[in-house]
């Protein structure tokens, strides 16, 4: 898959979901299910990024192509805030290994360079495998800052990498280096696998 790079200059607000609430505003780079070719890179570089209301950027595999590496490099405040009005899906960035095949790709880099990292009411990043392939990494350079708070109604804001129970890949790993890390009001970091 192709590379997609946005610069905005000021700001990238990703924001809400359809009125019948099955479709996402999303940024994503992925690659299919019947694909061996790789994904492709996702590239943000903005002033301020913000997602809310369900919306997500994501770079995932479902084949045996390896997932794209997804890079936001902000000047500004990098926030994931709160889930879609059911709850049921939370506003984030994702990078996640999906397929099922013996040859199943790996999930790519999440790489998040920003001054200020908040994720808020509910909102996830995450790392993931939930097939064959090996999780990707997740790695946070916010040299003031990164928050991590509280819930919306049906899952809890975090910073994860998991391996899905039926997922026989391994998780990947989280890096954070910041100036001050705040986990408070039921907000989690988390490895399983």
């Amino acid at each position: 898959g192709g590379t997609l790079t946005i610069a905005a200059r000021d700001f990238i607000e990703v924001t809400g979901r359809s009125l019948d609430g099955l479709t996402g505003s999303r940024l994503s780079v992925q690659s299919a299910a019947t694909a061996t070719g790789n994904a492709g890179n996702l590239i943000l570089e903005t002033g301020r990024l913000t997602l809310q209301g369900g919306a997500q950027i994501d770079s995932s595999t479902f084949g045996s192509g390896q997932g794209g590496n997804l890079s936001v490099n902000a000047t500004g405040l990098v926030e994931a805030i709160g889930t879609s009005l059911d709850g049921n899906i939370a506003s984030g960035l994702f990078a996640n290994a999906a397929g099922t095949t013996a040859n199943a790709g790996n999930g790519g880099v999440l790489a998040i360079n920003t001054p200020d990292l908040i994720v808020r009411e509910g909102a996830q990043l995450g790392v993931g495998t939930f097939g064959t392939g090996n999780g990707g990494r997740m790695v946070i350079s916010a040299p003031r800052s990164v928050l991590v708070s509280g819930r919306g109604s049906q899952a809890t804001s975090a910073l994860f990498s998991a391996s899905s129970r039926e997922a026989t890949g391994n998780a990947g790993e989280i890096q954070i280096a910041t100036g001050q890390l705040t986990v408070e009001a039921g907000g989690t970091i988390s490895t399983s696998t």
